[in-house]
């Protein structure tokens, strides 16, 4: 192969083709076969075999570093079943809504003071120790109501005979002996004894406030809940596994405490609620009760443009309305009535009759009575009045 620009004489010899590499011969460490070739990987192991035993010791002291200075983070985790009732069905109740909660108040309780301020308390987390080493210190520590929140430091001497409580910026606060009550003044119930504070000791912790010990618990804590609203999973985050289980074992028991107090008090309200709309429903039945009963008796006693109530029509009447006792009632009293008046008519007839037949009688028996006195001497005028025209013709 030549270079020159100018055209190839006609009758030059041909020149061959460049020849082509080998595929397999030049791919890495393959021979022409397809097969590794160890030598060639042997031989670059050996030719950077320095390079190989540095990363070699540095990956290895990476590692070694990794699991002594970083902290192992663990999470514990619970799920809160929460009954609430089916949305799609109707709600006929007299109080709505029938479930306790909304979706996003179930969050917001949990996250709440009330919940988390009690858990803080129970679970001293207003406590706060700088070394892990040194929680063991703290195992009988306790607050009291009213404490001053702030870093401190305890330090004991060589001897272990004796401590001093400074602040963070070396104010002395407190000394004494070691197995006396440390920090009575500031509020702290803490009497370590002289086995748990070691000589020549520098133990550092710090106080928080409740509200913000809660504050940074309900900021840690990671509430998810389900699509449909009926669990809630509450994940909580630490370097110790004991100490987070005890945490949201807390909360979760705080919490179903909390939710059961809510209930009881609705379901209170409910039931005076309740209570008072019974007997207001009742107080309204009655009169209406009351008032329908006195529009039938007015209707009934208004007068008609038919006839009287007679005893045949009264009874009928009764007779048609005796599934209502109202109308029973009213249609007794009218037969009683009409009973009443016929038989005081039969009384007054009766009597009329009586005196009639007796005027009768007495005119009959009177000439008998005087017929007797006739022969008598002593005649009284009206008995000689009285003579039939019979006996004056005999005399």
């Amino acid at each position: 192969m030549t270079t020159s620009k100018l055209p190839t004489p006609f009758n030059s010899p041909a020149l061959a083709p460049p020849r082509q590499p080998d595929a397999v011969a030049g791919a890495g460490y393959f021979d022409p076969a397809g097969e590794l070739d160890w030598r060639r990987i042997l031989n670059a192991v050996v030719r950077f075999r320095w390079l190989i035993a540095a990363v070699t010791v540095v990956g290895t002291a990476a590692g070694v570093a990794a699991t002594r200075f970083l902290k192992p983070q663990y999470v514990a985790q619970a799920t809160i079943w929460i009954d609430q009732t089916d949305r799609r069905g109707s709600d006929h109740g007299p109080i709505r809504p029938t479930q306790l909660l909304e979706r996003g108040a179930w969050l917001d309780l949990l996250t709440s003071y009330v919940v988390l301020d009690e858990v803080v308390r129970a679970q001293q987390l207003c406590l706060e120790v700088k070394a892990p080493g040194d929680a063991a210190a703290f195992s009988a520590f306790q607050l009291a109501e009213q404490y001053r929140p702030g870093v401190y430091h305890l330090t004991v001497d060589p001897a272990g005979r004796g401590y001093a409580l400074t602040t963070a910026d070396g104010s002395a606060l407190e000394q004494g002996a070691v197995g006396d009550s440390i920090g009575s003044k500031l509020g702290f119930r803490w009497a370590p004894g002289p086995g748990v504070l070691a000589p020549g000791r520098n133990v550092e912790f710090a106080l928080a406030t409740p509200r913000d010990a809660a504050r940074r618990l309900g900021e840690a804590l990671l509430v998810r809940p389900d699509v449909d609203g009926n669990f809630l999973r509450v994940e909580l985050q630490g370097g110790s596994p004991t100490r987070i289980t005890a945490i949201v074992n807390a909360i979760v028991q705080r919490y179903a405490q909390v939710a059961s107090e809510l209930k009881r008090q609705k379901l209170e309200e409910v039931t005076k609620i309740l209570a008072d709309q019974v007997q207001y429903a009742q107080q309204n039945l009655q009169d209406a009760e009351a008032a329908l009963e006195r529009f039938r008796v007015q209707t009934i006693t208004l007068p008609s443009d038919h006839a009287g109530p007679s005893a045949s029509g009264v009874a009928g009447a009764a007779a048609s309305g005796a599934g209502d006792p109202l109308f029973t009632s009213f249609f007794d009293m009218q037969l009683e009535r009409e009973q009443a008046r016929g038989t005081a008519t039969s009384s007054r007839r009766l009597a009329h009759d009586g005196d009639a037949t007796a005027r009768r009688r007495s005119a009959t028996a009177m000439p008998t009575c005087i017929r007797p006195c006739s022969g008598s001497p002593n005649r009284s005028p009206r008995s000689s009045a009285r003579q039939s025209p019979r006996s004056r013709a005999r005399s």
